[in-house]
């Protein structure tokens, strides 16, 4: 006999039901969807969002939901209001991050000679 709690969604469409009735109310309501917002129209906690997408049969429902919320993060980012706030939604709910490469050469533009010194305390 399996231990532990059991599921909450049985089936794909069930899951999908709650989800596309959670977008539908958050359009009615001028509201834009969250994935804390997400999670709480599906009962579940961030963690039990991430068990049901680690769920083959449920993977591609949540990271479309999740996909779909962070679509809607994008385009508040790209119409210039809250910029600071979508930043750091996108970084750490999407995984986004800031890169800055940068390439050191010498003054011919060969690579730059690294020394190493080691301290060896008496």
């Amino acid at each position: 006999m399996p231990g532990g709690r059991p599921r909450q969604y049985e089936s794909v469409s069930d899951l999908e039901e709650v989800i596309e009735a959670y977008f539908g109310r958050a359009e009615s309501e001028g509201r834009h969807p969250t994935i804390t917002g997400l999670c709480l129209a599906l009962s579940l906690t961030r963690e039990g969002l991430l068990t049901y997408q680690g769920r083959d049969e449920f993977a591609d429902t949540i990271k479309r939901a999740k996909q779909f919320v962070e679509l809607e993060v994008e385009e508040t980012l790209m119409s210039g209001k809250a910029t600071a706030g979508a930043i750091f939604n996108l970084k750490n709910n999407f995984g986004w991050k800031d890169e800055h490469k940068q390439t050191v050469s010498g003054p011919d533009g060969q690579p730059v000679a690294v020394i190493e010194r080691h301290i060896i305390n008496p």
